[in-house]
């Protein structure tokens, strides 16, 4: 049983190593912008974004993303006389199968893939926090973008990300759902 995981193990290598000797495998970058809440949080503010990720090319075509990313956004309004603040602030692990293909100095791609969502939500009322919760949920991501080489190592582009995250509340069987959508222009190198 080891030889055989040894080969399929090698087998695996030396695919990834033919796979297009002058091609720029590896790439690793950075992204900023801006998340719109959807579902059941449509109404909350517009918040910010960052991630860094790393991407491995497979092929010309195929490719596999890890992305750690983290945004929030937060709803003011009024209740019984009181200031009441809601945030909601969330830390994002994806892994996404990113489709590209390189045309000149120009790489369009698209993704699909799932994120695991750590979130933390946060009542204040008057300035005074009356009700925090942190959970986890999984979720869907579908992504496109496009990649412009300034030089054969460094890029810049721009990223459109749709996402799913439904969390459960502590105390009730609720679930809300707190994806939405991410405008990112993005920046970085490959090797």
């Amino acid at each position: 049983m080891k030889k055989l995981n040894l080969v399929t193990l090698i087998l695996f290598l030396m695919v990834i190593a033919a796979s297009g000797a002058d091609l720029k495998k590896n790439y690793i970058g950075a992204n900023l912008g801006i998340f719109n809440p959807a579902g059941d949080i449509s109404e909350y503010d517009t918040g910010t974004n960052f991630g860094i990720y790393y991407q491995r090319k497979f092929s010309d075509f195929l490719g596999l993303r890890f992305e750690i990313s983290g945004h929030n956004t937060e709803y003011n309004y009024s209740i019984y006389g009181y200031d009441a603040k809601d945030e909601i602030n969330t830390t994002a692990f994806e892994t996404s199968v990113i489709l590209q293909n390189t045309y000149q100095k120009f790489t369009p791609y698209v993704g699909l893939g799932f994120g695991s969502y750590v979130n933390e939500i946060k009542i204040s009322l008057d300035g005074d926090e009356v009700y925090s919760d942190t959970g986890t949920a999984l979720g869907v991501v579908i992504q496109a973008g496009l990649l412009f080489d300034i030089t054969n190592n460094f890029y810049i582009g721009g990223n459109f990300k749709i996402f799913t995250n439904n969390q459960e509340i502590e105390y009730t069987s609720e679930t809300l759902q707190l994806g939405g959508y991410k405008t990112n222009i993005e920046a970085g190198f490959k090797f």
